[in-house]
């Protein structure tokens, strides 16, 4: 019987580091997919940014052609005389 009790604890001691081992490699994947997440994120944030940097530009720019457009053509009313250039 004391053979048998003896089995009995060294089987549960290897059950127990078995069981710790699975805690801490489950606490560093939870930690992993915190920081994951943190990034994702941080990423998502920036290309939200990036997004509206974008839009800005693009209207900008199309205000510009407008612009550029209108100045053409104020411009082009102008004549010169020819050889004046």
């Amino acid at each position: 019987m004391g053979k048998t009790m003896h089995a009995l604890v060294a089987s549960t001691a290897q059950v127990k580091a078995f069981l710790d081992a699975i805690a801490s490699a489950s606490n560093a994947q939870r930690s992993s997919i915190s920081e994951l997440n943190v990034a994702m994120r941080d990423v998502d944030a920036a290309t939200q940014k990036n997004a509206a940097l974008v839009e800005h530009v693009s209207s900008a720019a199309g205000n510009l052609v407008a612009q550029t457009e209108a100045l053409s053509s104020s411009v082009g009313r102008f004549n010169l005389p020819a050889g004046t250039c």
